[in-house]
Order: C-alpha cells, then sequence, then structure tokens
C-alpha cells in the first residue's frame, strides 16, 4: 500500500484535538510507522497516537500508576469523601487484625 493511499475517515472524537506534539524521526523510522499505519489502513497520525497512547497505558500499569476515567475518577473521590459504614464481616476483620498486630504498648 502505497502512503498516497487514501484513508478510511475515522469518526471524529468528542473532545476537540487542541494539542500538538513534535517528533523527530530518522527516514527508517518514519518509513516502518508509515508501513505499519499502512498495514492498518490508518493516517500515519492515527496510527501513532493509537499506539502511543496504548504503550503509554501499559507502561503506567506496568509502574502501579492507575488511570481512570472521569466516571471512575468521580466514583473513587466519592467513596473517600463519604466512605461506606463497616459491615459485620469487615468489623470482625478489623478486631483481629489488632489482635494479631498489636504489641504490648499499643495494647
Amino acid at each position: 500500500m502505497s502512503s498516497d493511499a487514501p484513508r478510511r475517515s475515522l469518526p471524529t472524537p468528542v473532545s476537540r484535538k487542541r494539542s500538538r506534539l513534535e517528533v523527530r524521526l530518522t527516514e527508517a523510522q518514519k518509513g516502518l510507522l508509515q508501513k505499519a499505519a499502512d498495514v492498518r489502513d490508518e493516517s500515519l497520525t492515527d496510527f501513532v497516537t493509537r499506539v502511543s497512547e496504548t504503550a503509554a497505558r501499559k507502561e503506567l500499569e506496568k509502574s502501579g500508576i492507575l488511570v481512570l476515567g472521569s466516571e471512575d475518577q468521580q466514583a473513587f473521590v466519592k467513596a473517600l469523601l463519604a466512605p461506606p459504614k463497616p459491615n459485620a464481616q469487615l468489623s470482625r476483620a478489623a478486631r483481629r487484625y489488632r489482635t494479631l498486630v498489636s504489641t504490648p504498648r499499643s495494647r
């Protein structure tokens, strides 16, 4: 597939893209990325954006950083600000934990 081949149009995201990223590449790197984009029938920009975002999420997952969507962020903050009352099983587990890890000074 040639890099001049027509691209299928992708759905427009709801939010407008306003940020730019400029990258300097060797001709070989650009050629490799373009071939991969052509195989996927994507524009070079769409391909690089998609695989970069996927790679970034994987790196964050490996490092233990949690990435939440806005609904999940709101639910997390709500749980932090107004946690549910502990049920009987959790209360028993907490008492047992305190018994197991307490030192003579903390009793």
